[in-house]
């Protein structure tokens, strides 16, 4: 069984020295170079028959090494599984390690070093006693009664004008006659289907005046058989002659007007409220207003939040800045900028850590409901319409989880956020400060400024910081793991 020695380097920064005598590793290796020996086709041997010595001679450096990389690993995973320290990112290779050297006829102990970052512990102390600035978007009365207007503009109601004339988008009432000839009769006609260079013709009219047109080119895309229909009111088996010109009189202007502010409206807008008077529903309106920005408003709060808790977050940067270099496909390149990207990027691992951890410890998890509703209702703006439906909003998420995107990390990272702003508001731990939609939206873009920023490393790293669910799974706990570096002598 391996020996393992655990070092302090710091408070958050272990390395394990995991030492291998030659009874952990030769039997293993002796049984793998049997099995090879027993499937082996060598020319020159019948399937089977090859020698070990010759099996070893030709397979055993590569056959060694993998036989002490995976026992590493599987006696790295126990001793964590068994300790179970609340590691953070995944062991690293230590830069400096033992000279290893392996003789397949002379083997003796050998020692390998990784090297783990551990979690820091957050106290809520403070957190649970604080009060923290909550917005609260001033919405004016102007951007209400330029909402009441629109609402009154979706419940119009058609209104016979008794006194006035004819505007733009108005209907009317003529009775038509027949300049030739006798026939006669009444209809309703729009301006909206009226011919654009007819409209002067009608415009100004009052009841009762008159104006002569020919009937049958009166109408956008209006073919004969259409007017007689529908304007003239003949039957498709009347066949009569009817001339061109017709006298129209004015009887009734009909003007498409907004809806009544009344109790209709109010019921209709706010069916569950019972609303029964102006003042209560301009109110109502101007708090769902207001509501429009929680999103901001949340995620701001969760910010004055974090930055309360985050100074007092302490990371193992040493750890994290090697973990970072060996997640890169590049890694001599990118140690030589990991110094310059790495506050930005540490500033962003305590933003999630705390959150993460505000989010277990108030129990506010996120669950894929939330997740798929949040695209549905993202990518539904992104289109302009105010959803794309539940089951594509799905299917996006299935494929973002399926590929483990930074893109899916980030919207439960932005859930968890408006979940931590909303909890602290509901359980009364915030102060209301007034602020201007103006001065929001300076706040907002500065935040988003700096989220897009971070957001622009998460990708160019991908790193994987965001599960904590990752951290235990001994599974997935190595597959970021570099190989061992061996050299095998004879």
């Amino acid at each position: 069984m391996a020996h393992i020695t655990r070092n302090e380097l710091d408070a958050q920064h272990i390395r394990l020295d995991i030492t291998l005598a030659p009874e952990d590793y030769i039997g293993r290796f002796e049984k793998e170079i049997k099995s090879l020996s027993r499937n082996a086709q060598v020319k020159g041997f019948r399937p089977g028959k090859t020698p070990t010595a010759m099996i070893k001679r030709m397979y055993g450096n590569n056959v060694l090494m993998d036989t002490v990389q995976d026992i590493l690993l599987k006696e790295l995973n126990a001793y964590l599984e068994d300790t179970k320290p609340d590691i953070l990112g995944h062991p690293v290779l230590s830069e400096k390690q033992p000279d290893n050297k392996m003789s397949l006829t002379h083997p003796t102990d050998i020692t390998f070093s990784y090297e783990i970052g551990l979690r820091p512990e957050i106290n809520f102390d403070d957190i649970e006693i604080a009060r923290f600035d909550r917005y609260q978007i001033e919405v004016p009365d102007s951007q209400v009664d330029e909402v009441v207007e629109r609402i009154r503009g979706s419940y119009k109601v058609n209104v016979d004008i008794e006194e006035g004339t004819i505007e733009a988008e108005d209907s009317f009432k003529v009775d038509f006659k027949e300049v030739a000839g006798m026939f006669s009769g009444e209809t309703t006609l729009s301006l909206k289907f009226i011919k654009e260079d007819l409209h002067a013709s009608f415009i100004g009219l009052k009841t009762e005046e008159s104006v002569t047109v020919d009937i049958f080119d009166l109408e956008k895309k209006s073919d004969d058989k259409t007017v007689r229909k529908y304007i003239l009111g003949l039957d498709d088996s009347d066949d009569r002659f009817i001339s061109n010109m017709f006298e129209l009189t004015i009887k009734t202007i009909v003007r498409s007007m907004p809806g009544a502010v009344g109790e209709d409206m109010f019921n209709s807008v706010f069916p569950d409220k019972n609303i029964t008077d102006e003042l209560t529903f301009r109110e109502t309106l101007r708090t769902e207003l207001a509501k429009n920005e929680d999103l901001a408003v949340n995620r701001l709060l969760t910010n004055n939040i974090i930055d309360k808790l985050k100074d007092n977050v302490t990371l193992p940067d040493n750890f994290m800045k090697l973990w970072l270099v060996s997640q890169d496909n590049n890694p001599a390149q990118a140690k030589l900028g990991i110094e310059a990207q790495y506050p930005m990027m540490a500033e962003m691992m305590r933003r999630e850590i705390i959150t993460n951890n505000i989010v277990n410890h108030f129990k506010l998890n996120i669950t894929e409901p939330e997740i798929v509703a949040f695209i549905d209702r993202y990518y539904g703006v992104q289109y302009g319409m105010q959803s794309l439906g539940p089951e594509l909003a799905q299917m996006i998420y299935e494929k973002m989880k399926k590929e483990d995107s930074a893109e899916l990390r980030g919207y439960t990272q932005t859930l968890a956020e408006v979940k931590i702003g909303n909890y602290f508001y509901e359980k009364g731990l915030t102060n209301p400060v007034s602020i201007s939609a103006e001065e929001l939206d300076k706040k907002w873009k500065k935040f988003v400024g700096r989220e897009e920023a971070m957001e622009f490393l998460a990708k160019e790293h991908d790193h994987e910081n965001h599960n904590h669910d990752h951290d235990h799974n001994p599974h997935h706990l190595f597959e970021d793991v570099h190989e061992t570096p061996i050299e095998v002598i004879e």
